[in-house]
């Protein structure tokens, strides 16, 4: 599912939208950031900690 930054005119910033859906933090506040770059490179730092992510190991 990819994501994209949009801008928010009445609140002068920059949110994400991934899925039809705002990202939010842990509180259910939408993700806002100031600058597009800062919403960007918070895009690319998650893809890459989902990269390095590995599976969990199940023991039976």
């Amino acid at each position: 599912m990819s994501a994209t930054v949009e801008y928010d005119e009445r609140w002068n910033t920059f949110r994400v939208r991934e899925g039809g859906k705002l990202m939010a933090d842990g509180d259910g506040y939408p993700l806002a950031f100031d600058d597009r770059q800062d919403a960007e490179d918070m895009l690319t730092r998650r893809a890459e900690l989902f990269a390095m992510a590995r599976p969990l190991e199940v023991n039976p």
